[in-house]
C-alpha cells in the first residue's frame, strides 16, 4: 500500500489541515517555526505507529485546548492509500481493474482509537472478492465471475447445485443486507498485516554518549525506557548484544568486539554521504564505572561511545561532538532497527532532519534520502531550511501555514493548513522555497558546469558575436560547453570562486589588465581558488601591455564600430598608440558636439549584435585574435 493523501482535524494546534497529497517517494513539509509541522507528523503516527507508545490519541493531551468543550466525532486522522499489485492479489482481484480506477482504501482513526477501513470497490470488484474468498470449486468460481454486479451474482449463486461444498454459505453471504460490510471486513482482514507503520524520528531519539548498563536494565524492566534508550537498544540489537547475558557472565571482549564491529559498519555507511570530515570513526568502549564519575556512571559496566579523529588520533565524547554528526549516526542506528523489524512496510517521518548540519551536509542528507530511502520507503519530513529542499524535485514540497483569517476587523484562528502544492500566500512560509529556487537558478542558469568569467555584459556580447561568426566560417570557436558569466573586475573573481568553486564547477577567467591590476592577479593566482593556468589576461591576445576586450577587437575595428554605432558623420580619428583604446575613445568623444550622445561602452556591443551584415575595417585581424583566445580556453576543457 502507498499513502496518497491525508487530512488531520482537531489535533493540538491543528483545526483542519484540509486534504493534502503525499508524494509517492518523498514529501517535504515546508513551514516556519510554530506552524504545526511537528504536529502533522505526530498525528500521522496515530494511524499505525511503529512504536506502541505513540499509537493512541490521548484526549487530554492531543485535543486542542480551546476546543475541549466542543468535541466533534470527525476529529482525528484520515488517510487514503492506493493498493499495489501484492495487495490486489491478496484480495483476489485482477492486477489491472477493468474500470481503470486504482483501488484505494481510506483508513481513519479518531479519539476513540478504533480505526475504520473503507474501500472504493466497484460492484464488479466486490463480486470478484466474494468469489475468490469462497470455498466453491474452481469451475463454479469461473462461471460466477461472469456476473457483473451483486444482483447477477445472487441469481448465479442460487443456480449452484445445492450439494456443492460451500454453496449455502456463499448464497447466504450474497443475500445478506450486510454483504458490502462483509466484503470490506474481509478486505481489511487480508490487508491489515500489510499496512505500513509510521516510524517517527526526532532529536529525542539521538543516541546517548554513555550508558550505565545497570541503570539501562532497570528502566527496561520498569518499562520506562526513553526514546534515546530505544535508539541505544537498537544499537545493541544491531550488534547482536544482550546486556543481561553480558552482565551475568561478566564478559568484556564479546560485548566490545560486537559493538565495535557494528559501529564500523555504520561509520562506513555515514561516510558514503558525509562530506564534512572523512577522518572520523566511532569507537565503542565498555569499561567499569569509576568512583569519581557522576551517578549512575560510577558503578557497574558503562558503555562509552566516542568519536575518533583519525587524522589527529584523538577521541572525544560522542555527545560533545558535532551535533550534526551525532544526529546522522543516531538516525542510521534508529533506521536500521525499523528496516530489520518492519521490512519495507513503513513510512519514515523525520522532524527537522539535519537541522544542525552545515548547508553542504544538508545536501548530502538529501542525497542519502534519494539514494537509500526513496527507492524502498515513503519519506515525509519537515524543514524550514532552503538547503533541505531538493531543487530538482520542488513539486514534492507542501507548504504548512498557521492561518489567521481577518474578517471585518476580527481575527479568526483557523490553525494549521497544508497546501497540496508549493504555493502559499505567507511570505515567511515560502521564503525557504524562494531561497532554494534562487540558489538553484544561480548555479544552473547563470553558472554552468564550465564557467568562463568575464568582466561585464559588453564582454559577453563581443565574445558571443565572434563565437557565432567563427563557428559559421568553420573556424575554431568557443566551445559551447563554456557558460559565459559576467562577474565584474578581477576583485570579484575570488569571491565567485569561493562561493561556487566547491560545487564541482570548472572556473576560468578572462581578466582585463590595466594599471594596478598586476598585484591583484598575482594574489588571485596565489590563492589557488582558481587554477592559475585558467586565468588568461586580455593583454595576451590584444598584444598590448594593458588591455580590455575592446583592444582584442583592435584600434581600427573598434573605432569603426563606434562610429557606426553612434552614426557619426565624421568617423573618429585616433592616433595609433599602445595604450588602451577605450580611454582614448572617451577623450575623443569629449571633443564632439553636444548633439552627439554621451559615450557608453555597452552601446557598440549592443549595436554589433543587432547587425547581421556589418562591414568593419580590420575585422579579419580581430577574428584571428579571438580565434586564438577561444583555442586557449577550449584547451582547458576535457575532451568531449
Amino acid at each position: 500500500m502507498r499513502l496518497v493523501s491525508a487530512r488531520i482535524r482537531k489535533f493540538k494546534c491543528i483545526d483542519d489541515t484540509t486534504d493534502f497529497s503525499v508524494d509517492p517517494l518523498v514529501t517535504c513539509l515546508v513551514g516556519k517555526n510554530e506552524s504545526g509541522k511537528t504536529a502533522v507528523l505526530e498525528a500521522l503516527t496515530k494511524v499505525n505507529a511503529a512504536d506502541e507508545e505513540d499509537e493512541d490519541f490521548d484526549l487530554d493531551i492531543d485535543y486542542p485546548k480551546k476546543e475541549f468543550g466542543r468535541r466533534i466525532p470527525e476529529a482525528g486522522v484520515s488517510t487514503e492509500w492506493e493498493l499495489d499489485l501484492t495487495d490486489m492479489v491478496a484480495l483476489g482481484l485482477a492486477s489491472t481493474p477493468a474500470s481503470g480506477r486504482p483501488v484505494r482504501v481510506t483508513i481513519e482513526k479518531h479519539y476513540d482509537n478504533e480505526p475504520s477501513w473503507t474501500f472504493n470497490l466497484t460492484p464488479g470488484q466486490m463480486v470478484e472478492i466474494a468469489i475468490s474468498q469462497s470455498e466453491l470449486d474452481a469451475a463454479t468460481k469461473t462461471e460466477l465471475l461472469k456476473s457483473e454486479d451483486v444482483d447477477a451474482l445472487l441469481v448465479a449463486a442460487r443456480a449452484i447445485p445445492t450439494n456443492e461444498e460451500g454453496r449455502d454459505e456463499f448464497v447466504k453471504l450474497v443475500e445478506s443486507e450486510g454483504f458490502m460490510e462483509a466484503i470490506h471486513a474481509a478486505c481489511r482482514k487480508a490487508l491489515e498485516p500489510e499496512l505500513p507503520s509510521f516510524a517517527f524520528f526526532t532529536a529525542y531519539n539521538e543516541l546517548p554518549g554513555r550508558v550505565s548498563v545497570e541503570d539501562f536494565n532497570k528502566r527496561k524492566a520498569n518499562g520506562t525506557l526513553r526514546k534515546s534508550d530505544l535508539t541505544f537498544k537498537a544499537f545493541l540489537d544491531a550488534a547482536d548484544v544482550d546486556l543481561d547475558s553480558v552482565v551475568a557472565t561478566n564478559t568484556y571482549e564479546r560485548l566490545s568486539n560486537r559493538l565495535e564491529a557494528f559501529s564500523a559498519s555504520i561509520s562506513d555507511t555515514i561516510f558514503r554521504y558525509w562530506s564534512q570530515n572523512r577522518h572520523l570513526r566511532v569507537d565503542v568502549r565498555c569499561e567499569a564505572g569509576r568512583g569519581g564519575d557522576d551517578v549512575p556512571f560510577n558503578t557497574g559496566w558503562v558503555i562509552h561511545i566516542r568519536i575518533r579523529n583519525t587524522r589527529q588520533d584523538v577521541t572525544t565524547k560522542f555527545d560533545e561532538r558535532s551535533s550534526g554528526f551525532v544526529w546522522f549516526f543516531s538516525f542510521l542506528v534508529w533506521f536500521d532497527r525499523f528496516a530489520k523489524r518492519e521490512g519495507g512496510r513503513f513510512v519514515v517521518l523525520l522532524d527537522e532532519p539535519g537541522l544542525t548540519l552545515h548547508a553542504r551536509a544538508q545536501r548530502d542528507l538529501l542525497r542519502y534520502f534519494e539514494s537509500e530511502l526513496a527507492p524502498k520507503y515513503q519519506l515525509i519530513y519537515t524543514t524550514h531550511s532552503p538547503f533541505m529542499i531538493d531543487p530538482e524535485h520542488l513539486l514534492r514540497s507542501r507548504t504548512v501555514d498557521y492561518v489567521i483569517e481577518k474578517v471585518k476587523d476580527e481575527e479568526k484562528d483557523l490553525g494549521t493548513r497544508i497546501g497540496s502544492d508549493v504555493l502559499s500566500t505567507d511570505r515567511d512560509t515560502v521564503f525557504p522555497l524562494q531561497a532554494c529556487l534562487g540558489l538553484d537558478i544561480t548555479q544552473t542558469l547563470f553558472v554552468g558546469a564550465n564557467s568562463l568569467l568575464v568582466e561585464g555584459p559588453s564582454d559577453l556580447l563581443y565574445i558571443k558575436w565572434f563565437q557565432r561568426r567563427l563557428a559559421a566560417a568553420g573556424r575554431t570557436s568557443l566551445d559551447p560547453r563554456w557558460t559565459l558569466v559576467p562577474c565584474g573586475s578581477v576583485d570579484k573573481i575570488e569571491t565567485f570562486a569561493s562561493l561556487f568553486g566547491a560545487s564541482a564547477i570548472r572556473i576560468a577567467g578572462l581578466v582585463d589588465y590595466k594599471h594596478g591590476d598586476k598585484q591583484k592577479v598575482e594574489k588571485l593566482k596565489a590563492s589557488r581558488k582558481v587554477d592559475p593556468k585558467a586565468l588568461l589576461l586580455v593583454s595576451e591576445f590584444a598584444e598590448k601591455p594593458e588591455a580590455d576586450i575592446e583592444d582584442v577587437i583592435g584600434d581600427q575595428t573598434y573605432v569603426d564600430l563606434v562610429s557606426q554605432a553612434y552614426e557619426l558623420r565624421t568617423p573618429l580619428s585616433l592616433t595609433p598608440s599602445s595604450k588602451r583604446i577605450e580611454p582614448r575613445v572617451m577623450e575623443a568623444f569629449a571633443l564632439l558636439p553636444p548633439t552627439v550622445a554621451e559615450y557608453n561602452h555597452y552601446r557598440p556591443a549592443e549595436f554589433l549584435n543587432g547587425s547581421s551584415r556589418l562591414a568593419l575595417v580590420g575585422l579579419a585581424e580581430a577574428e584571428n585574435r579571438f580565434e586564438k583566445m577561444f583555442a586557449a580556453f577550449n584547451a582547458l576543457l576535457p575532451e568531449a
